[in-house]
């Protein structure tokens, strides 16, 4: 074969390769590429992984805490919800942020949580709890290493708040009665608080407003439908002229005065549904 055979040529200058001798160097390659790396060059061991960041699943709550009060511990943010992992740590229901990492917080519980409240230095949490032996719990309270039961609610637990001194529960059938959304925390036991409402009713959140104690919902009590005020004896609703839009309330704030309500509401003049109205002190208003 001659040299000009460019078929077997070396790629370096003046070089040439025989038909042999590049199937000899062909299997060398192979045999480097494919030989295993000797084991005693490349230790095999197992290292941490970085695990999940943040917080897997749905958080539906979130609050900060400073859990010794004015002692030296700073204050850390609680989340709660439907989570599973936390900073690569397994946990449910609840977890919290130091501000350096994410834990889990609580052990032995399961279920999710709907909203946390801190009533006075009390961390609170309402939910669908299931503890460790099976008995279901529609609220817990944080007793410094775990939580624990609050009362006796056989419900469904939505929201928890302190107003002048009570600690006042709201949720489905809180105190195992149908008519029963809101109760009250008396010598460690739920009563109920108010009037009895429609079968079936349930309070998603209160709101206080100055000395004023509002709840959403989904509810009938008295005239006062889905959204209420206490009278001190009595669920009484905002607007006495015209009512209070129909509709489910789903949060409410305040600003410049007026409280603002986020919801699904009925169309008015032929407009699309608003998912907001605001409340004055005299009337209701969409917001455009």
């Amino acid at each position: 074969m001659s040299r000009s055979d460019d078929n077997h040529r070396s790629p370096y200058p003046n070089c040439y390769l025989s038909p042999a001798h590049w199937y000899a160097f062909s299997l060398s390659i192979v045999a480097v590429v494919s030989s295993p790396p000797a084991l005693g060059a490349c230790p095999i061991d197992w290292t941490p992984g970085r695990g999940f960041p943040g917080v897997q699943g749905t958080v539906y709550a979130m609050t900060n805490w400073d859990p010794d009060g004015p002692g030296p511990e700073p204050e850390v943010v609680i989340v709660g919800g439907e989570i599973s992992v936390a900073g690569g740590a397994m946990t449910d229901m609840t977890a919290v942020w130091d501000g350096m990492k994410w834990r889990s917080f609580g052990e032995g519980w399961f279920g999710y949580t709907n909203r946390l409240k801190v009533c006075g230095n009390r961390l609170m949490a309402a939910g669908d709890f299931t503890d460790a032996e099976g008995g279901r719990h529609g609220f817990v309270e944080w007793s410094g290493t775990n939580w624990q039961p609050i009362g006796n609610a056989l419900g469904y637990g939505m929201s928890v708040v302190e107003f002048e001194g009570r600690i006042l529960a709201g949720g489905y059938a809180v105190t195992g009665d149908l008519t029963t959304p809101v109760a009250e925390l008396v010598n460690g036991q739920w009563q109920p608080f108010g009037p009895p409402m429609a079968p079936n009713s349930y309070v998603i959140d209160f709101f206080i407003r100055g000395e004023e104690l509002i709840i959403i919902g989904e509810f009938a009590a008295g005239s006062a439908r889905n959204i209420a005020r206490w009278s001190g004896s009595d669920w009484e609703p905002l607007s006495d002229f015209d009512g209070d839009p129909l509709g489910t309330y789903l949060c409410i704030a305040e600003f410049d005065g007026d409280l603002f309500c986020g919801g699904a509401f009925p169309p008015t003049g032929g407009n699309s549904s608003p998912g907001i109205v605001r409340w004055d002190g005299n009337l209701w208003h969409v917001m455009e």
